[in-house]
């Protein structure tokens, strides 16, 4: 009986061992299913991100600025990401205006051929005086153009007008944004500039969040050193992004030619005169590089009556003047133009030194200075190593 009772005990007690061991395996089944799942869900998650930050197509925020810079044209180029048209806006009133009906028609085609894309258009304002001022050898002219400046854009008991105006413009013509574009900055209107600026982006805000607000920045150089003249560490925080001028470091009206806008490598007294230089320079100074827009010229440059070249370069060469003048220097902004005109686009040689294209005539003895797909790849290429925000064409 006794031994009958033990038997029972025994095999009660094995019952009950071999339900626990049961019990404890499933649940250690459940416990590995659940840390299998967790483990599955942290690598999806980390694939997803791999895959948002390496590929910026599938990252808006990743993506590069394209800014295409139009002057009065309707046609669009869909591999922008913004739009740019320029026209002469800013009235004797101190007011922005179309000044004709057949550029607005213009402007409102090109602005809805954009937005069909998904595109933003802006205006940029002050460019049309630049191209006055760029090339005008009349000194009591510029004066003239840089007082009604002052006068209509710099002055603060202007400025009120002139923001409204521009607000107004932008609602009116369902357009996204302005471009200031003022580069002939002057140590006295240093600190007008800045409170234009301020102004206007307050008053942006107040009406349209989105709205944008960019401004065009001067070139680094010597000795015309118009970077120093703008308050950059404040205008930078009021501003989406900034369109670094990074060209025009040798035009057709110098006894000297190269390179509209070197990468890298100049000569004395030049040494400074680079896209690297100017880029660099905004960078440490201003350090939100992702603001950063290069601006790369699109038009063909033409020097004439060339003759030699410098020590150890094919693109830096002498210009014989003519009455200390040059003669006949041109500026194509036209592609077709300049291709009437003769240039060869296709016949280009490349300067490995500055990463430019040039082509040298010596039967004509002119030098041609513009960007191909080659030059351009080098400065799109610039522009993902050093992390800025994108590009100005």
């Amino acid at each position: 009986m006794a031994e009958n009772l033990r038997a029972t005990a025994t095999d009660g007690l094995l019952e009950t061992n071999r339900r626990n061991r049961t019990r404890k395996r499933s649940t250690l089944a459940t416990l590995l299913a659940v840390l299998l799942v967790i483990l599955a869900v942290l690598a999806i998650g980390f694939l997803t991100f791999l895959l948002h930050f390496n590929h910026p197509a599938h990252n808006r925020d990743c993506k590069k600025r394209v800014i295409g810079y139009y002057e009065d044209t309707d046609s669009v180029e869909i591999r922008v990401t913004h739009i740019v048209f320029s026209h002469q806006f800013l009235s004797a009133k101190g007011t922005i205006e179309f000044k004709r009906h057949r550029t607005k028609f213009r402007f409102e085609k090109l602005r809805n051929k954009a937005k069909s894309c998904g595109l933003k258009v802006m205006i940029s304002i002050g460019h049309e005086l630049h191209s006055f001022l760029d090339n005008s050898t009349e000194f009591d002219r510029r004066c003239e153009f840089l007082n009604f400046i002052c006068i209509c854009i710099l002055n603060f008991i202007n400025c009120s007008k002139l923001t409204d105006s521009i607000v107004s413009f932008l609602e009116e013509n369902q357009t996204a944004g302005v471009d200031l574009f003022w580069k002939w900055a002057t140590t006295s209107n240093k600190s007008s500039y800045l409170l234009f600026v301020k102004e206007l982006r307050l008053k942006l805000l107040e009406k349209n969040k989105e709205y944008i607000l960019s401004v065009t920045a001067a070139p680094k150089w010597i000795p015309n050193d118009w970077a120093v003249r703008f308050d950059l560490e404040d205008i930078i925080k009021h501003v989406d992004f900034m369109n670094i001028f990074s060209m025009d470091f040798f035009t057709p009206w110098e006894w000297q030619t190269g390179p509209t806008a070197p990468l890298y490598h100049d000569i004395a007294p030049r040494e400074n005169f680079t896209v690297d230089y100017t880029m660099n320079y905004y960078a440490c100074k201003l350090k939100e590089i992702s603001k950063l827009n290069l601006v790369t010229p699109m038009d063909a440059r033409i020097w004439r009556n060339v003759k030699t070249t410098l020590p150890g370069s094919e693109v830096f060469r002498n210009v014989e003047l003519v009455n200390g003048k040059e003669i006949n220097p041109t500026i194509y902004k036209s592609r077709s133009l300049a291709t009437e005109s003769g240039i060869k686009f296709d016949a280009a040689a490349w300067d490995e030194k500055t990463k430019t294209s040039y082509i040298f005539d010596e039967t004509t003895r002119t030098f041609s200075s513009f960007e191909n797909k080659k030059s351009i790849e080098a400065k799109l290429n610039y522009v993902n190593e050093k992390h800025l925000g994108g590009v100005w064409i």
